[in-house]
């Protein structure tokens, strides 16, 4: 989907880049953003899975614009027919604050804003991912993939060997891992 610079209307859907990723969010007006702020402060996030955090779990929350873009700036991501009218999409975004459901692969900013707008799970972010990781992944790394229990697809092995496993579970696995080497930098520096 297309993403511009304009004005802003309520139920807008955000997207602020982030090195890496991109976070996203829906416009709820007055200068106000409603987002799941799970994955936006990674220090944070990194120094509760090391255990010197504040133990608080991030969740949906209504922040100012500044403080949503943390000086970045922002784009709106164009939806040509959204399920439901702006005023529906801000109440929608906040009926959910509060939520500390976070997760990268299954339940993130993304997911959260085209929830509110079409009433669709989905992440376009999670599924580069998953491609990425599958075209980088050894046979080793699909077949721990291939036991988990979530819904399957062909992927493409080296030597063009297919074996069939869940796109996500590559990625969750790849992620795991790269979070885990974060948490043993980190260690390795606080200790």
């Amino acid at each position: 989907m297309p993403h511009e610079l304009r004005e802003l209307h309520l139920g807008d859907h955000l997207v602020t880049p982030r090195g890496v990723y991109a976070h996203h969010g829906i416009y709820v007006g007055n200068g106000r953003v409603v987002h799941y702020s799970g994955f936006a402060d990674w220090v944070n996030g990194l120094k509760s899975v090391v255990g010197q955090g504040d133990g608080v779990p991030y969740p949906i929350e209504e922040v100012s614009l500044e403080i949503f873009t943390q000086g970045k700036g922002y784009t709106v991501k164009i939806h040509p027919t959204p399920l439901f009218t702006g005023e529906e999409i801000a109440q929608r975004a906040r009926s959910r604050m509060g939520e500390c459901e976070y997760s990268v692969i299954r339940n993130n900013c993304e997911h959260f804003c085209e929830w509110c707008i079409n009433d669709a799970h989905t992440s376009s972010q999670v599924r580069k991912m998953a491609k990425v990781a599958s075209a980088v992944s050894g046979s080793s790394l699909a077949a721990v993939a291939a036991r988990l229990a979530v819904p399957r697809v062909a992927l493409a092995l080296g030597g063009g060997a297919m074996l069939g496993v869940t796109a996500p579970a590559v990625a969750a696995v790849a992620t795991g891992y790269s979070v885990y080497q974060a948490v043993k930098w980190v260690q390795n520096r606080t200790l």
